[in-house]
This record gives structure tokens, sequence and C-alpha cells, in this order.
């Protein structure tokens, strides 16, 4: 059995060099583990002892252009992987070491009980700082919120080779990958893991990062969110409308002198509508819009990004 292990990597080669030596402990005669670290634009250059250990995994070192963010980095790997490759499974690893590869033949046995669906590692829990978890809690009920639905998964996951195809062809993958997986039909299996604490240093992940983090997973459910602030703005039209009547009902039936509150009132209201109607308007329209741009599908264009392929 072979399994690709496609992980990004950004100057973090210490990190990088500990997971080598992590997975080399589990290989066995039914078990063999291909790598493939994608350099994220690193501005550091990778050492040549950790050369020679990648290349005892026949492990592929993609060099991109630029840095392109952890996300964008898995896409290019997999579709790298769609194209080149061949094998039984695929396994997302963060190289950082919060993702132990302990739990990949955990992982790799569910896959194998269910051999078309992706296997997803749900966090238990997280080593982070406590703030840290408090905006990622936020950042959970913020997607929950717009999306309806539950992002309780990252990057570390299990993909048979006959779902990478799937996956590397959806314009979802470019933004964010969890949330492609979940944007793909694909059934999901989850297997409860704890999140570890990273081999070295601290995590490149600070709050300007979350935020853009969770508006590109929101941005891949663009059209379920919107049908949620349709609902959410037409109630709110259907209150405002309510309000008025009754305030105008209420101004007519008295004299001026006692009505002026009411009428102020009722023309704040009166504006609440026209905002409220005005953002559907505009909302729906740029939905229209974005749905008549073809997407970027990483496999048609993850070679501009990839400046060298190999480990010299």
């Amino acid at each position: 059995m072979i399994t690709w292990i496609v992980t990004p990597c950004f100057n973090d080669w210490d990190s990088l060099r500990q997971l080598l030596c992590e997975l080399k402990l589990l290989i066995t005669p039914e078990s063999t583990f291909r790598v493939i670290v994608v350099d994220d634009g690193s501005t550091t250059a990778i050492s040549n002892d950790l050369i020679e250990a990648l290349t005892g995994f026949s492990g592929i070192l993609l060099t991109l252009n630029t840095n392109l963010g952890h996300q964008r980095a898995i896409a290019i790997g997999l579709a790298y992987v769609e194209e080149h490759c061949a094998g039984d499974f695929v396994a997302v690893v963060d190289s950082d070491g919060e993702d132990r590869p302990s739990n990949i033949p955990i992982l790799t046995e569910v896959a194998i009980a269910h051999p078309e669906c992706i296997i997803v590692a749900r966090r238990t829990n997280r080593a982070e700082s406590t703030k840290f978890r408090i905006f990622y809690l936020l950042y959970k009920l913020f997607f929950r919120l717009l999306t309806g639905q539950n992002l309780d998964f990252g990057n570390f996951q299990i993909i048979p080779f006959s779902q990478v195809k799937r996956l590397t062809h959806s314009g979802a993958l470019w933004n964010h990958f969890p949330a492609a997986v979940m944007r793909s039909k694909t059934v999901l299996v989850k297997v409860p893991t704890s999140r570890s604490k990273r081999y070295f240093g601290a995590s490149h992940m600070n709050f300007i990062s979350l935020v853009n983090h969770g508006f590109n997973a929101v941005a891949v459910f663009l059209d379920i969110v919107f049908i949620r602030l349709l609902v959410f703005f037409g109630a709110l039209v259907a209150i405002v409308v309510t309000l008025i009547s009754l305030i105008g009902l209420f101004a007519a039936s008295d004299d001026y002198s006692k009505t002026w509150s009411p009428i102020v009132l009722l023309g704040l209201l009166s504006v609440a509508l026209i905002q409220a109607i005005f953002t559907i308007l505009a909302t729906g329209f740029l939905l229209l819009s974005a749905r008549s741009i073809i997407p970027l599908v990483p496999r048609k264009i993850y070679k501009d990004y990839i400046g060298r392929v190999g480990n010299s």
C-alpha cells in the first residue's frame, strides 16, 4: 500500500525534519510512504541533510515561485499528485507537528474500511493559547451562523486516489481545503484526534490570518450564505413593515403633539426597510455576477506557480 504525504512548509525546516523522522518509524513491509513537500516560497534554503532525508522517502520537493499560504500550497500539492503520481491514498499533513504522524495508521485503517470516503481528523482539543482558542471558537461560530454547517476538522485528512481528481477540479480548493472537501459532496468519516503542540517555534497564524482564513472558508459556501441572508433580511423586512403599519395607525389616531416620537420612529424604520431591500438586491447581483466567472481550478493552473520540481 502506497500513501503519498502532501505537506506544506514555509521556512520551518526543523519541523519538517522531525516529521520525516516520525514518518520513518511508521514504514512497514505492507505500508510505504512517499512524501511531497510543497515549499511555499520559503526565504531560507532547505539543507542538504534534509534533502537526503526526503530522498529516502522517494520524496519530491515542489518549490513555489512565491508564498501563497498553506491552503493553496496544499491545492498545488494535490494537483501535482493527481497528474504525476499513483498509489492508494493521499495524506495531507501539516509539517509543524500539530498533526501527529502516529495518527496516520489509525486514519488509514478507517480509509481501508471506507474506500470511497475521505477520512478527516476531527479535533477534540487544541494545544494553542487560550486567546487563540477563543478566536478559533468565534471563527467556527461565524462559519456555522453563515453556512449552517459545522467545520470541526482541518487539513489532516486521508484521501483515496479515486477522490483526488474530484477535489483538484473544484475551484473551492483554491480558497479553503477543508471547506472544499465539505463542498465536494464526498462522504466524510470523522475520526476523533487530539491536536498536539508544534515541534518548534510559534504558529504563523495570527488574528488577521485567522480572519482571512474564516472568510475564505465562508466564500466556498457563498450561495448558501446568500440564501440564509435572504431569509434573514426577508424576516427583517416583514418585521419592519409590521412595525411601520402599527406605528402609522397609532400616529393617525392621536393628536400631532403626542405623535412626534412615533413619527420619528416611523422614519427610522422606513430607512431601515429601504436599506434591507437594497442589501438583498446588491447581494443577489453580486452572487449572480460571481457565478458568471469561471473559477480557478487548481488542476489547470498549478504549474504556473511551481518554480522547480526536484531536490537539487
